[in-house]
Formats: C-alpha cells, sequence, structure tokens
C-alpha cells in the first residue's frame, strides 16, 4: 500500500545524535530515503556509520532528533504509543542481530499496552506471541541474522 505518490516507506530530514559525555557524534544529518511499493534495498556501510540507528528509527523503535519518517502517508511519531504498537505489530517486519536487540524490541511492544506476550528462543532465532492493543492475537518468527 502506498500514499499515491507510490512511496511506502519515507525519512524526511532525520537526524539522529548522541551524546558520549565529551562530544556529540551525529550519525545520521538531514537523511532522506523513500522506498517504493514492491522495492527492495540495502543499507550497507562499515561499522560505526549508522545502519542500524537508521533501521532501528525506520521500524520505529527509536525516535529521531530531528525530521520524521512516515508509512503510507502518516508519521510514524505522531502516533500515540498505542497506535505505534499496532503499526509494529501489523505493518512492519524485524530481523534481530542478538537476544539484546529482540528483548529492545520486545519491552516497546510491552510499553505501549501488549496485554501478554511470551518469547520462546530457539537455534534458529525466536517465536513471540502477543495480543496487541486491541487484543488482536499475533504471532511470528524472528530468524537469526548469524543463522545461514
Amino acid at each position: 500500500m502506498s500514499d499515491g505518490s507510490g512511496c511506502v516507506l519515507r525519512a524526511i530530514g532525520v537526524d539522529r545524535h548522541f551524546d558520549d559525555g565529551q562530544r556529540i557524534i551525529h550519525v545520521l544529518r538531514g537523511l532522506e530515503l523513500s522506498v517504493g511499493e514492491r522495492e527492495s534495498i540495502a543499507v550497507v556501510g562499515e561499522s560505526g556509520v549508522g545502519k542500524s540507528t537508521l533501521l532501528h528509527i525506520l521500524g520505529a523503535l527509536d525516535r529521531p532528533d530531528g525530521g520524521d519518517v512516515e508509512l503510507d502517508g502518516k508519521s510514524l511519531f505522531s502516533m500515540s504509543p498505542a497506535d505505534l504498537a499496532k503499526v509494529r505489530c501489523r505493518s512492519l517486519g524485524f530481523v534481530c542481530h542478538s537476544r539484546s536487540e529482540l528483548d529492545a524490541w520486545h519491552r516497546k511492544i510491552q510499553d505501549a499496552g501488549v496485554v501478554e506476550s511470551g518469547v520462546v528462543e530457539s537455534p534458529f532465532g525466536w517465536h513471540v506471541n502477543f495480543r496487541d492493543p486491541d487484543g488482536i492475537p499475533l504471532e511470528f518468527f524472528l530468524p537469526r541474522a548469524d543463522v545461514a
């Protein structure tokens, strides 16, 4: 589904920085990105250039310091936590690299009003089941990125 322009996901002027106590590290500055319907993209680059930060923002797991992200023409970061949880549950997919990433994602959905949830780990990934804020049961498998 798209917003009529053919764009499904759009990052508009996204900024993200981190303060390490000694300096401010600008990871993303004014990032612009548009992904169209049925379009595939790859995010590549050296370690530390902001790939995971970008993906966390696009997946609404983290908020930008500036700018916005739209999904189907709707601003993700102007949504209520419950509506954002619904979007994460119904419209976005994630591949977690580690258990800590899964735990961070799991906390996000719990903080947004998930009724009940559970995670079962296997050598190949995590089986997750829960009820979204409307009580709709959801169940899925998150593959581990480090398993070929």
